[in-house]
């Protein structure tokens, strides 16, 4: 009976002294295993949709810019009095040409 209780004890003493075997530890970077760096796929996916955002943006200016411009409809002149109106403004400025020449 002794020597089981014993025994006992010593294998206690054995358990609190054991360590894990299993390694915790983080792994040792690798730097040379690493093709391009940590996220490759996920910044070869932003540069391709950028690239692709770009191509987008071009082809809509490209669009933009050779549209032509839409005809419009001339239904005839666009105001009857035209002639009379110009011919109102020249005498304006011919008035106030005169009113300066006689303030200087």
């Amino acid at each position: 009976h002794r020597e089981r209780h014993r025994s006992q004890l010593l294998h206690r003493e054995r358990l609190k002294r054991v360590g894990s075997i299993v390694d915790t530890r983080p792994p040792t970077p690798q730097p040379h295993l690493q093709l391009y760096g940590r996220d490759y796929v996920a910044r070869k996916k932003a540069t391709v949709e950028a690239a692709y955002s770009d191509l987008k943006m071009i082809q809509t200016i490209a669009k933009t810019m050779t549209r032509t411009p839409p005809a419009r409809e001339h239904k005839g002149p666009s105001t009857l009095n035209g002639h009379a109106r110009v011919a109102e403004v020249q005498r304006i400025v011919k008035e106030n040409h005169r009113l300066l020449d006689s303030l200087e």
